[in-house]
């Protein structure tokens, strides 16, 4: 769940209670953490919260104030993806995906995780094909979704297909859900 404070004026302490207040009088049922975005905060307001935090197993309560944080701002993926049309067949090849918000997000992070992109692999969450798009409903004939976390995609399929006339697509989706479509 978030709430967003007005961004004219920082966090005050008397928000931080209605959100208790909705929590436990509307909300005590739900199990989920809070965000609450601001622009700027009272004084001692993190260690306060970090105090109620400790003693809540749920529901818990964070903070994102853009004066510190910064802003996430959506900037598309790139992907740089061959197909390669034969007789009978396909041959595709992911050799480079770049998503700048998991980029920003592993930069904002950087406090939890010390994780580094050594493979841009493993910005992907699944690959799907479709071998007769028709440029509005994507029919998934293939998929690579790995099995485990730790395993990646393999990056260079070849498939068989009817007809090499087809438009061919493939959609990718990467760990925060952001879809990357390439058509040929």
């Amino acid at each position: 769940m978030v709430k967003i404070v007005e961004l004219n004026k920082p966090l005050t302490r008397l928000e931080i209670q209605e959100i208790k207040d909705e929590i436990k009088m509307v909300r005590e049922e739900e199990i989920r953490n809070i965000i609450v975005i601001c622009s700027g905060q009272e004084t001692d307001l993190e260690a306060e919260l970090s105090n109620y935090n400790k003693l809540s197993p749920i529901n818990k309560i964070k903070i994102r104030d853009i004066q510190k944080d910064g802003i996430i701002a959506y900037d598309p993926a790139f992907a740089d993806v061959e197909i390669k049309k034969e007789a009978k067949k396909v041959i595709i090849a992911i050799k480079e995906y770049l998503s700048p918000t998991i980029l920003k997000r592993l930069e904002i992070d950087k406090n939890l995780f010390s994780e580094q992109i050594t493979d841009f692999k493993s910005q992907i969450d699944m690959v799907l094909f479709d071998f007769n798009y028709n440029g509005k409903i994507f029919n998934i004939c293939e998929q690579d979704i790995p099995h485990k976390k730790k395993d990646l995609i393999k990056g260079k399929y070849e498939f068989e297909i009817e007809n090499d006339k087809n438009q061919i697509a493939v959609k990718i989706i990467d760990m925060l859900g952001e879809e990357t479509l390439i058509i040929k």
